[in-house]
């Protein structure tokens, strides 16, 4: 399944269920421009992911908000037996004491 057509279910379900879940919305579509419109979802790589979750600069708050977002679309997908294993990092860098 492509991954555009799965996010598009998933938000559907979710927007269903109860409304209010447009930051995760976003960072879904973001995270499907990141890997490819076209590609499926079997396709993408632990080393995709973690690119995308690491981005540009050091760890932050925004590392944490993507990668739950991520972990919760997984959850619905290997639940569904669209993917075997989520392609997360199983560690989380930890972000820079603030000043």
């Amino acid at each position: 399944m492509k991954l555009k057509e799965l996010i598009a279910n998933y938000l559907a379900l979710r927007r269903a269920l109860s409304p209010g879940f447009d930051a995760l919305e976003q960072m879904l579509n973001t995270f499907c421009r990141a890997m490819g419109e076209e590609v499926e979802i079997t396709e993408i790589t632990p080393e995709q992911v973690s690119a995308f979750l690491t981005g540009v600069g050091p760890p932050s708050l925004y590392w944490r908000n993507k990668y739950h977002a991520l972990s919760v679309f997984y959850r619905y997908a290997v639940g569904r037996g669209y993917v075997t294993s989520a392609p997360l990092p199983t560690v989380a860098p930890q972000p820079r004491p603030s000043l």
